[in-house]
């Protein structure tokens, strides 16, 4: 039996998490503003971005640890590619995080523009999941980063 990392088995969660969250907000903003759901559904926007924030973090550390298998079959520079653009992505979904939270400490008015603020943030994350996701492919279908598990 071989070994399989579990950085490509759970990087899909936070990339999918980041491109369903502006929509969850922007659900949740109109809902709230429309008086047609109670404001405590921000709670569970900011709890849906709080998990993607923490799993958008061990996917990217548990990345780091593969690092050092993977640089025995492809260069650095490759790898730092995917790197600063994984970084880039969990920091917005941070930004965003931070806005909501403040957010829940405002009038319903003033809400709304916070939670849109975050829906921006989040849009421009969505172009972060595609260049990640493509550095992130083109590290095992072009470098073939995998291949790395099985040298001895």
């Amino acid at each position: 039996m071989y070994y399989i990392p579990p950085h490509p088995m759970l990087v899909h969660f936070p990339l999918v998490m980041t491109l369903l969250a502006p929509i969850l907000i922007l659900l949740a903003a109109f809902g709230i503003r429309k008086k047609l759901v109670s404001a405590k559904i921000g709670l569970l926007v900011i709890g849906f971005q709080l998990l993607n924030v923490g799993l958008g973090y061990l996917t990217m550390e548990l990345g780091e640890k593969d690092e050092k298998i993977v640089r025995k079959v492809v260069a650095k520079v490759h790898l730092l590619e995917h790197e600063k653009n994984a970084e880039m992505l969990v920091a917005l979904n941070v930004f965003a995080l931070a806005i909501l939270i403040a957010s829940a400490f405002l009038d319903t008015h003033k809400r709304f523009y916070f939670q849109l603020a975050s829906v921006l943030i989040l849009i421009g994350a969505c172009f972060l999941v595609w260049r990640t996701g493509e550095s992130g492919g083109r590290l095992v279908y072009k470098y073939k980063a995998p291949n790395a598990y099985f040298i001895k």
